[in-house]
């Protein structure tokens, strides 16, 4: 997962500088739910950003990744769904 979350921060990064590079005059992040996570990380180390809004981060990630390497443990199945708006999320269940 670390390698995951490294390589989204540092697409982000590129594409922010990229974006300035080019002559924006600032760029913000929008991030809902693990984007709002990757936005958060992503902050934390780029002074260049104007600025971040964080909608429904999960605080404790830690936890949520944990209880999903549980579930994979106890051989739970994931499945790749979309909800409304097209937007992707895992759905993992033990079986």
């Amino acid at each position: 997962m670390a390698k995951t979350y490294a390589q989204a921060v540092a697409e982000i990064r590129s594409l922010s500088g990229w974006l300035l590079a080019e002559g924006c005059p600032g760029v913000a992040l929008v991030g809902v739910s693990l984007g709002a996570y990757l936005a958060g990380l992503t902050g934390c180390g780029d002074a260049r950003l104007a600025s971040i809004v964080m909608i429904m981060p999960n605080a404790r990630m830690g936890l949520l990744l944990s209880q999903a390497e549980r579930e994979r443990a106890a051989g739970g199945a994931c499945e790749r769904r979309y909800c409304g708006g097209g937007f992707p999320f895992v759905k993992c269940n033990a079986s």
